[in-house]
Parts: C-alpha cells; structure tokens; sequence
C-alpha cells in the first residue's frame, strides 16, 4: 500500500511538471535599448524587446530587464519584471514604451557606458529561465 501511494504521489507531483516544462518553450528575437532621457538623478529609457513561443502551447512569459553601470553594480527593480500577453506557437510579441528608470543611490550615476541585460522566464517565480542575452554598452552616460 505504501508503494502504491508512492507511486501515486511521482505521478500526481513530478510527471504534470515534466509535460509542462517539455511544452513551454520561447526565445528572445530581438532587443533594441534606445539612448533614453539622462539626468544626475537617473536613467529613463524605453527598450524594445521581442520574445517568440518556441513550444507547443500558448503561453505567458516573464521578462526581467537589468542594466550594469560602469562599476560593474546591476541594477534591477521589480518593476521590470514584465509578463506578455498570451503568445501562440510560432507567434511573437513586442514589449514598445517599457519605462525603466535607474535611480543610483549614489549623488550622480557613474559616466560611461552602461551594458543592458533581458532575461525570459516560462513563469513568474523565475524557476525556468528559458532565454537571456545581454548588450554591451546599451546607452552612454556621460553627465
């Protein structure tokens, strides 16, 4: 009987994950970071990026967007993890006029060249990463 329970329990908990996860599937085809408005207070800017459904269902994805500034420090808010609509199979979505904004705790954001990163989860708790890609010197800051 314990074996039997066992056996229930692998297929009720681990094998609906397994079909999941074999099912959702989605790449980043592209991301474009505009130079955006800079000020001592801050980076404000609007990146443009295109995620496809590579799986076989239709499905929601998550996109966390960070920036590196020239100490090496990334900074991400939960404010830039971002979720598309429903994507069919095959299909692709654009995210235009994100707003993400910098605010360095220091008086003024370092001068230099700023590297900018776009990481796709399969779902919000970002337990499946499926896609990320990271752009070097995204935008300058040179105030």
């Amino acid at each position: 009987m314990i074996e039997m329970r066992a056996i229930i329990l692998v297929f009720v908990l681990i094998l609906p994950g397994l079909v999941d996860a074999q099912s959702v599937a989605g790449s980043i085809t592209r991301v474009y970071w505009p130079g955006g408005e800079i000020s001592g207070d801050g980076y404000s800017g609007s990146p443009t990026v295109e995620i496809e459904n590579t799986g076989s269902e239709p499905h929601e994805f998550y996109v966390q967007i960070s920036v590196q500034d020239p100490t090496g420090k990334w900074h991400a808010q939960g404010a830039w993890f971002l979720h598309t609509d429903t994507i069919a199979p095959g299909k692709k979505d654009n995210f235009r006029g994100i707003s993400i904004r910098v605010s360095p705790h220091y008086d003024k954001m370092p001068v230099g060249k700023y590297n900018g990163k776009v990481d796709l989860y399969a779902d919000f708790y970002k337990h499946d990463k499926l896609d990320s890609q990271t752009q070097r010197n995204a935008f300058d800051v040179d105030t």
